[in-house]
């Protein structure tokens, strides 16, 4: 973003014409590392008369979370027997609209599960969606419906500039009670501070892991064992019938 500063400049007085100097000494605002203005004709200014110089500033990250810049300037000149002349100072402010946003997006390594021992890892993404820099991010569980304890979650020790991305990370081993679910839910928010020391939240964001019932694939297989264990049968009494025959013949 582009700032442009007019600093406008008139004589008072009666003891002109005042010269003005060709070119400024560098840098003419200090604290912004801009070109020098240009200083338009004529090089004398008349009593009453005036004159406006222009320069230009590109912001940056560091002004945004500022806030506001501000600059105070002097305008200079000689009077036509070479002796200094100055205006008193004049500010100019230009304040910066700050729009601190988080967005948290939760991912699990899996979507099923089926026995206890397995590790869930979780991935929480924390992405700065606002206009200035975020601090201290951090992820809070609102609510999880595992039986166990989710391990600590790490958050990257480091701020989040505008419109990039983190990643937090928890895991989480299935035990036996969680087999008795449909599935596990796990719910969080995002938070960090902004530049004015204000906290900053995101909406939450649930991942969910279904469970997958082991005795369902078993009891699909009970028509099979059913089905042989008659065939046993059937054999073993054809045998035995065939040799009572046999016994009856001799």
């Amino acid at each position: 973003m582009a700032i442009e500063l007019l600093l406008e400049g008139s004589l008072i007085g009666d003891r002109g014409p005042f010269r003005l100097p060709a070119s400024q000494p560098e840098p003419l605002i200090t604290a912004f590392h801009t070109a020098n203005p240009t200083i338009p004709p004529p090089e004398w200014l008349e009593p009453d008369e005036d004159v406006t110089c222009t320069a230009e500033y590109l912001t940056t990250q560091a002004d945004v979370d500022a806030g506001s810049i501000t600059n105070d300037a002097t305008a200079t000149g000689k009077t036509p027997l070479g002796a200094d002349t100055a205006s008193g100072p004049s500010a100019a402010k230009v304040t910066a609209e700050q729009t601190p946003a988080l967005e948290l997006e939760k991912k699990a390594s899996t979507d099923r599960i089926s026995h206890a021992g397995q590790i869930i890892d979780y991935t929480f993404t924390v992405t700065n969606t606002g206009n200035v820099t975020l601090s201290d991010p951090q992820i809070t569980e609102t609510s999880f419906s595992g039986a166990g304890e989710m391990s600590e979650i790490v958050c990257p020790a480091k701020p989040i500039a505008p419109a990039k991305s983190i990643d937090c990370t928890a895991s989480y081993t299935v035990v036996k009670a969680d087999l008795g679910k449909s599935k596990i839910t796990n719910t969080a928010v995002a938070s960090a501070t902004d530049p004015n020391g204000d906290p900053v939240d995101s909406d939450p964001s649930t991942a969910e892991v279904i469970l997958e019932k082991t005795l369902a694939r078993t009891g699909g297989s009970l028509p099979w064992l059913a089905g042989g264990a008659a065939l046993l049968i059937i054999a073993t009494g054809a045998t035995l019938l065939m040799i009572q025959r046999r016994k009856q013949v001799l």
